[in-house]
Formats: structure tokens, C-alpha cells, sequence
């Protein structure tokens, strides 16, 4: 078996192998608080994505394709919906830097 280290700890130039993944996996692989995250959601409480922060501080952005999930006031809030939702964007933010991918 391979130990994986997490994506947090080896650096962002790994973040680009994120999209394609649940948001569980991505959660893991980045090691995001899944204790301490909120929905992302565009008008009107359309959930978009989860954002928390990694071990290390920084803040990441999980972004999902709209209209996957109940609305955020219907429920969509909730983390166990999103077990199969795949990733389609990721955005890092490391003090003044961001990167999209």
C-alpha cells in the first residue's frame, strides 16, 4: 500500500490533480477541516462548492457544477450530500497569493 501525503503538505503544484476528485477525497488529499468548512453558494443559496482552510493555513476553495445539490436553506449545507459531487475547479489562497486551477 502507498502512503499518501497530504496534497497540503507537498505544495501547490499538486492542486491541479484535485479536479476529477469528490469532494471527500479533495477534502482529505488537502486535509481541509471537515469540522470547520462552509457551502460556497451563489444567489439564490445555490451551493457552488465548500471552502475551509488546510493544516498549514491556507484557505481552499472546492468549486462543483450548479444545480448538483438541494438549495443550502433546503439542506444543501450538508457534507454527506456531497460524497459523489466531483470537483471542477479549486482556488488556493496563501496569504496575498491565489491560484486557480
Amino acid at each position: 500500500m502507498i502512503a499518501h501525503t497530504p496534497i497540503s503538505a507537498r505544495g501547490v503544484a499538486d492542486d491541479a490533480k484535485i479536479i476529477g476528485l469528490t469532494v471527500p477525497e479533495a477534502m482529505r488529499l488537502l486535509s481541509l477541516n471537515t469540522e470547520k468548512y462552509h457551502v460556497i453558494d451563489e444567489p439564490s443559496a445555490v451551493p457552488r462548492g465548500i471552502a475551509g482552510r488546510t493544516t498549514n493555513g491556507n484557505e481552499v476553495m472546492l468549486i462543483i457544477r450548479r444545480g448538483q445539490l438541494p438549495l443550502t436553506f433546503k439542506g444543501g449545507d450538508k457534507l454527506k450530500l456531497y460524497k459523489d459531487i466531483q470537483v471542477i475547479g479549486l482556488k488556493r489562497t496563501s496569504g496575498t497569493t491565489s491560484k486557480c486551477y
